[in-house]
């Protein structure tokens, strides 16, 4: 039962703010900006993204990961992920997460469960930015995954479309 009510405090929540004006553009994550060679990411980002580090959001300790893109080194994204432990609700963390999201960035401009390679039921919610995705996406198994990325857009393909 109290799954359930979090469950709804967080979906009402969720549509109380969905009206909410959205960022015009987010170009990175927290101080961790498109551009920024590896080594200053990882000096924007400080402790969290050491190994073994990681951020806490919602009482589940996301590790932190950052990716270049070649050959120029340049930050391109950043993957926060998580087991989910046995004893909490993977469907309730991953409800917080979204609607956390939510007050940031406005409502996804996508949503959807489907199955994937493996059969295993995957939630995603996707934001779109001019110079980011955001993407969050929740593996539904017995100690589920949860994942975060935030990506740099691909300005030059979305100019060749």
């Amino acid at each position: 039962m109290n799954t359930a009510l979090r469950l709804l405090a967080a979906a009402l929540f969720a549509v109380i703010l969905s009206g909410q004006t959205k960022p015009k553009d987010v170009e990175g994550w927290g101080k961790v900006k498109w551009g920024m060679t590896l080594a200053e990411a990882k000096a924007a980002c400080g402790p969290v993204c050491g190994e073994g580090s990681g951020v806490d959001i919602g009482g589940v300790k996301m590790g932190v990961s950052l990716s270049a893109s070649p050959p120029d080194d340049k930050t391109a994204k950043v993957v926060l992920g998580a087991f989910v432990p046995a004893n909490r609700s993977e469907s309730t963390i991953y409800a917080y997460l979204k609607s956390t999201l939510i007050r940031k960035y406005g409502p996804p401009a996508s949503e959807d469960t489907n199955p994937d390679e493996l059969g295993v039921m995957v939630r995603t919610a996707m934001w779109v930015f001019p110079s980011t995705t955001i993407t969050l996406k929740s593996r539904v198994t017995r100690q589920g995954f949860l994942d975060l990325t935030y990506e740099q857009a691909d300005k030059k393909a979305a100019d060749a479309l």
